[in-house]
Order: structure tokens, then C-alpha cells, then sequence
């Protein structure tokens, strides 16, 4: 209990809340979800390479609902349900291509039965690809740091491109993310770029994600000046390639350390107390270990059946274990555990089960009220 409540409170410190589906979904009838899958279905019709979207279809229809489903997509592409249709293709095209054949396995499982193996999850908590506090404007903050993990840089390179791909099909199902937009800051200390791994990554962060690039910030801190001026032109070159992808949102940043380096984040909206300490800031990466320990603890894949009726809680909000939903007995708290599906079923059924509670709660003070009445009839006290 100790530890589970100490993986709580680092969890819900590293503000993964801004992950965690909002209750703006409410507003959002069952009726309106079936237009947009009925909408996106009508315009997928015209949609060329969409086989690995009708395999996934197909094969694992539950996952394709609570993972991606269509009203996802319709909001990234302000309800323009042809570029949503290409988009959400187009998701599925790079999530085939990123995971193979384990593409159609639950995203956002992290036992290393879902599309990340085992091995993926023990590098994730290596934090070459790790999720930071949101900034000022509320903005979802992913920091790229390369030297958080040894190896071949084409094993480095392939397990960035799939961490890339589950923190931003995470932050896709969360209306606010979608809304604010995510940041990304790649830290670089030697002079080495893949640029057909960096093609790949923006080609599915700006047309097969349910999520809007607001900014890329590239910040190279080299180990001497020797190094510096060996580098500064490959460095520039990179950022040219973000310039041409992203436009005004990507930026350059050369430090010779982190405090060089965080003066020139700040003014970005960025906070030092939401950046790690090799930028010139405090947060310190236990916390997203803890956050994937417990998102391990309380997650499961969509379609599977409960292990156990002991549902967590964390700070009045119930963690459905069937679907990875949670519901909120007070909409204004929040919880470290990401939501991965929200439909109109499960709000009607989470309700429903909250009211057969105090319904349970109601009738045992009632007995409880009725055997004490009796009692003291039967026993009436002598004076």
C-alpha cells in the first residue's frame, strides 16, 4: 500500500493530468460519435492505402474504437471528415510500418503484451523519450535525449520513432492536448543525425497524429568548442529540415551547458521546474518511472475482462480495469492515469455503477438502523 500510494504521488507530480481524458466528452452524444464514425467511414471510401486500417478493422475492431476512434481525428481536422479519414489511414499505415506485427495490439499496454514489448518497456523508463510537466499555456511537453540510452543509433533511432508514437497516440486521446497542442525539445550532444528516421518522425507527427505540433525545439549542447564549431553547420542543416516541415515552430538552442541553455527556453512559455536537470531545470526522471509502474499497475487492454472486482482510486475517481477508463465522481479533481477510451456507453454504465453503490450504501445503514430499532424494542432499557 505504501508503495502504490508513493507511485501515486510521483505519478501525479510529473502532471501526467494533462494526459488523462477531460470531461469535455460529456458534451459529446452517442448520436455525434456515430456521425463521425459514420462520416469518416463515408470518406474512407475514397481514401487509397487504407488496407492496414481495414486489417485493423477487421482484426481488432475494439481497439480501433477505444484507440483511435473517429471523432478523434474529426477534431484534429476541425470535423473536415476527408483529411480526417486520410489522417486516421495514414495512422495506421505508420503504426503498421513502426510495430509490425504487433501493430494490432493495445498502443497503451504496457505489460509488453501490447505493441511494446517487454524489452521496450524497460527502455522507456530509460527516458529517451520522456513526458514532462505541461507548460504555461498548458501544453503537453516531450522531451528527445539521446544519450538517456546506449546502443547502435539504429536501435536508438527505431526505439525513439515507436516511444514517439505511443506518448503522442497517448496524448491523442485527450481533448485538451488536442486543443493546446504538444511541444517537443530534442537534446543533442554529438553531431550525429539519421535524417531518414527524422523524415519518418515528422511525416507521422504532422499528417497521422490526432495531435497538433505547436513547437520543436532543437538544443544542441556540446561536450567542447572543438565540437561545436565541427557541428554547428549539420545542426543548422536539421533545423533547415524542421523549418521546412514545421515552419516558425521549430528553434535552435546551443548551450555549452543546461544553464546556458534555459534562458533561451523560457521565454517559449516553457518552466524550469517542468524541465530536467540537463537543461538547467529540476525535474528529475523517478517521476516518469513512477508514472509507468502505476500506469502498469491500474491499465487494461480493451476487450479484456477485469482480474479482480478491487477497482483503485485516486482522489475520488474510479479506474475501470476492463477498458482503461477512469470515472470522475467530481469532474474538477484530477488523476496521473491517462484514459484510453470514452464513449457514452462507458459514462452510462460508470454512472450506473455509481448510483447501484449508494443504492448498496443506503440499504446496509437502513438494516443496520431497523436490527438497532428492534433491539431496543425488544430490550427496552430498565430504569
Amino acid at each position: 500500500m505504501q508503495t502504490s500510494n508513493r507511485l501515486q504521488r510521483l505519478a501525479h507530480d510529473n502532471d501526467v493530468t494533462s494526459l488523462q481524458q477531460d470531461d469535455d466528452h460529456l458534451d459529446e452524444t452517442l448520436a455525434m460519435r456515430k456521425l463521425a464514425t459514420k462520416q469518416i467511414q463515408e470518406a474512407m471510401e475514397f481514401v487509397k492505402d487504407k488496407k492496414d486500417y481495414e486489417e485493423a478493422i477487421r482484426l481488432v475492431p475494439n481497439i480501433v474504437e477505444a484507440e483511435t476512434h473517429a471523432s478523434l481525428f474529426m477534431r484534429r481536422e476541425d470535423f473536415n471528415a476527408w483529411a480526417a479519414a486520410t489522417r486516421l489511414a495514414i495512422y495506421w499505415k505508420t503504426r503498421r510500418e513502426t510495430f509490425a506485427e504487433r501493430a494490432f495490439r493495445a498502443m497503451f499496454d504496457l505489460s509488453g503484451g501490447g505493441c511494446l514489448d517487454k524489452e521496450d518497456v524497460k527502455d522507456l523508463k530509460t527516458g529517451l523519450v520522456a513526458r514532462l510537466p505541461a507548460d504555461s499555456s498548458g501544453r503537453s511537453i516531450y522531451c528527445i535525449d539521446h544519450a538517456r540510452m546506449s546502443g547502435p543509433e539504429s536501435v536508438v533511432n527505431e526505439k525513439r520513432i515507436r516511444f514517439l508514437f505511443f506518448w503522442i497516440s497517448l496524448a491523442g486521446q485527450n481533448r485538451k492536448a488536442q486543443k493546446n497542442g504538444m511541444v517537443f525539445l530534442r537534446i543533442m550532444d554529438r553531431p550525429v543525425v539519421d535524417r531518414s528516421a527524422n523524415n519518418r518522425v515528422l511525416h507521422f507527427m504532422s499528417n497521422g497524429m490526432a495531435v497538433r505540433i505547436e513547437g520543436f525545439h532543437l538544443i544542441y549542447i556540446p561536450p567542447t568548442a572543438k565540437d561545436r564549431r565541427y557541428s554547428d553547420n549539420l545542426v543548422t542543416l536539421l533545423l533547415q529540415i524542421l523549418k521546412h516541415a514545421l515552419g516558425d515552430r521549430g528553434n535552435l538552442h546551443i548551450g555549452y551547458s543546461g544553464i546556458e541553455v534555459l534562458p533561451q527556453l523560457l521565454p517559449y512559455g516553457l518552466k524550469a521546474e517542468g524541465l530536467p536537470v540537463t537543461l538547467g531545470g529540476s525535474w528529475t526522471y523517478d517521476k516518469l518511472e513512477a508514472w509507468i509502474k502505476y500506469h502498469q499497475m491500474v491499465y487494461q487492454a480493451p476487450g479484456k475482462k477485469p482480474k479482480s472486482n478491487n477497482l483503485p482510486t485516486i482522489k475520488g475517481q474510479v479506474v475501470l480495469r476492463s477498458t482503461g477508463t477512469r470515472t470522475s465522481t467530481n469532474i474538477s479533481q484530477s488523476s496521473p492515469f491517462p484514459a484510453v477510451q470514452s464513449n457514452d456507453r462507458m459514462v452510462h454504465r460508470s454512472f450506473t455503477c455509481r448510483i447501484q453503490r449508494r443504492k448498496s450504501v443506503k440499504q446496509k445503514i437502513d438494516l443496520v438502523g431497523a436490527r438497532y430499532r428492534r433491539g431496543i424494542k425488544l430490550n427496552p432499557t430498565k430504569t
